[in-house]
C-alpha cells in the first residue's frame, strides 16, 4: 500500500476568500509511478464535503482551491485526503474553517514590505559622516605639505 508521507493541507485567505493549498506526495512500496485521483474530505463527522483535486502526476499534485462555501459553517472541521482508488490510507488533519472577512484589513491589505522610514535617516547621517571624515582627512593632508 502506498503513502502520503510529505502531504500537506493549509488555509490561507487571499483577497477576502478562503483558500486551501495542498501538495500530495504519494510513495509507492516499490518505487513505482502511483496513478490516482486525489481527493479532499473536508468535514465534522455529521456531513462532510468532497473537494477533487486532481490526477497525481509522477506521484505528486500541488495547487489550491477555494473553501467550499457550505463546509465553512463548520467550527473545526478535518480534512481528510484520500486517493480513489483506494491506494493509501488516508491523511486527516485539523484545519481552520474559518470564513475570511473581507471587511477585515488585515484580510484584505498585502503585507506590508519596504523600510522604515528611520532607515533613510540613518543613511543620511551616515554620508554627512562619511563627508566630514574625507574633507578633515584631505584638509590634514594639505597642512602637511
Amino acid at each position: 500500500m502506498a503513502t502520503l508521507t510529505g502531504s500537506a493541507i493549509y488555509t490561507e485567505c487571499l483577497q477576502g476568500d478562503s483558500w486551501i493549498n495542498y501538495r500530495v506526495v504519494a510513495t509507492a512500496p516499490d518505487g513505482g509511478d502511483i496513478a490516482a485521483d486525489a481527493v479532499l474530505l473536508l468535514g465534522t463527522g455529521t456531513r462532510t464535503v468532497s473537494v477533487p483535486l486532481g490526477t497525481l502526476r509522477a506521484g505528486e499534485l500541488t495547487g489550491q482551491v477555494r473553501w467550499p462555501r457550505d463546509a465553512q459553517q463548520d467550527p473545526a472541521p478535518v480534512a481528510t485526503l484520500r486517493l480513489e482508488p483506494s491506494i493509501a490510507s488516508p491523511l486527516a488533519v485539523p484545519i481552520s474553517g474559518e470564513a475570511c472577512d473581507p471587511a477585515d484589513p488585515a484580510a484584505a491589505a498585502l503585507a506590508v514590505t519596504g523600510q522604515s522610514p528611520w532607515v533613510p535617516a540613518i543613511a543620511a547621517g551616515g554620508a554627512v559622516v562619511l563627508v566630514a571624515g574625507v574633507l578633515l582627512s584631505v584638509l590634514r593632508r594639505r597642512r602637511r605639505v
